[in-house]
């Protein structure tokens, strides 16, 4: 009986271990995505920085001509 009560207690600590380490790496790495966006949206508010971190804003202006697009002024079959 002793035996099974440490065996369980033994499996309970390994599980707290298990769940707190879990924990830490889950803050960890919702931190350091939070610390990301919060860059990358700074980065789009300087004008020297905006045009390597966005495609949309260096080919605004830019005509894309590709055959399985349908622009506004084709007429749709």
């Amino acid at each position: 009986m002793d035996k099974d009560k440490n065996q369980i207690f033994s499996n309970m600590k390994m599980f707290e271990r298990c769940y707190d380490q879990g924990g830490r790496i889950v803050r960890k790495l919702l931190f350091i995505l939070l610390v990301a966006l919060v860059v990358f949206q700074v980065f789009l508010h300087i004008p020297s920085l905006r045009e390597v971190v966005s495609s949309v804003y260096r080919l605004d202006g830019v005509l894309v001509k590709e055959n399985n697009v349908k622009d506004w002024y084709e007429k749709l079959d």
